[in-house]
């Protein structure tokens, strides 16, 4: 049972809601409040899964509370009810799973909800699409097992740039200005309009319907119907939790730099950040693994950060002390010639003073 309260300064609005949601057995309307500051004495008290806030109140604003919402718990999720659509861009971005523009319709309302099942383990919505970005850019139908065909790579490109903003809202010219930098404005916005038919098409034909949404001229994917690898590694880091099983599940998501060999230009940013989140994963089991004593997982996962780092002074040095420390000075040594060798061939350069002195350390022991 989803547990949510409904802020409102209007109680026609909250009125509306309470009505649309009444058959649904899942979610359970446990306060309505007028007065955003009630709301945060009720969350003060009993737990709650999710809040539906208008944004324009007295007192405080709906994107206010949220924020207050989110300090006092960062996993409750935020759906926002407005009648201006600028306000709901700028609320899409901030806090939200998601927002609503008055007046609001039963259709509307059970899409929302549906995301919010979505998101929530007592009620996982269905998700017969499996994306995987890392490494290649890659669609599959996952009950039947069958890759997506795109009619056009640039197809393929805009469902990756609509995965890539993690369902948030972008604009038509936004994206037209991305994925068609180079073309008429006219003709971009053609393709653009073609591209979102195609879209929908492919994935209408493995039974997901309704997957790109559009406000004015903005559209989003909805993301939570989706199973996607960058989507849960992005969760599970948000996470925070430091326990080594946990760390590991995190890093097996991790198949390959981040839409690494799509060539899509607009990746590079967030390929680059991903790589450094991993490289620190990397670091922290390293330590979990040598501080509990387990040797072969204490190596494997500097060779992993080597391979990631290969022209890396400071690695190269961690990894030959840590064969020292297990008694296998040979293959220490053999790091040394591997990385001096790599360094001669690419760069023109030696290993640094400090990397020689090891290897003269490691040989006299």
């Amino acid at each position: 049972m989803i547990k949510t309260v409904l802020v409102d300064d209007e109680e026609v609005g909250m009125e509306v809601i309470r009505f649309l949601l009444a058959d649904d057995p899942d979610v359970q309307i446990c306060g309505a409040y007028t007065n955003p500051f009630s709301a945060l004495d009720h969350l003060e008290q009993q737990e709650v899964d999710a809040f539906f806030l208008d944004i324009e109140m007295p007192g405080m604003s709906g994107i206010d509370l949220a924020r207050r919402i989110k300090e006092h718990n960062p996993s409750i999720h935020i759906i926002f009810i407005t009648a201006y659509r600028t306000f709901a861009l700028e609320a899409f971005d901030l806090y939200s799973l998601d927002y609503m523009l008055k007046p609001i319709t039963k259709q509307r309302l059970d899409k929302a909800v549906s995301r919010l099942k979505g998101v929530i383990g007592d009620c996982p919505a269905e998700k017969n699409v499996l994306i995987r970005t890392f490494g290649d850019f890659q669609v599959t139908d996952s009950s039947s097992g069958q890759p997506f065909v795109w009619k056009t790579n640039k197809v393929k490109e805009l469902c990756a740039f609509f995965i890539h903003h993690e369902g948030g809202l972008l604009e038509r010219d936004y994206i037209v200005e991305a994925l068609w930098p180079d073309v008429n404005v006219d003709k971009a916005k053609i393709s653009l309009y073609t591209g979102i038919s195609y879209l929908r098409k492919v994935f209408k034909e493995h039974g997901v319907e309704e997957i790109i949404l559009k406000n004015g001229s903005a559209y989003y994917i909805d993301i939570e119907r989706l199973d996607c690898d960058y989507i849960e590694w992005n969760k599970m880091m948000s996470n925070g939790t430091q326990e080594r099983a946990y760390m590991e599940k995190r890093l097996d998501l991790y198949t390959g730099d981040y839409m690494e060999m799509t060539g899509f230009h607009w990746a590079q940013e967030k390929r680059e950040y991903i790589r450094r989140q991993m490289m620190e994963l990397l670091q922290q089991l390293e330590a979990e693994y040598e501080l509990a004593g387990m040797e072969k997982a204490w190596i494997r996962s500097l060779e992993k950060q080597f391979e990631q780092s290969p022209y890396s002074d400071d690695v190269c040095q961690r990894l030959m002390n840590a064969y020292a420390k297990t008694g296998n000075r040979t293959e220490a040594v053999i790091v040394y010639h591997r990385f001096a060798k790599l360094l001669e061939e690419d760069i023109g350069i030696q290993p640094s003073a400090a990397t020689c002195a090891l290897l003269a350390s490691i040989m006299e022991q």
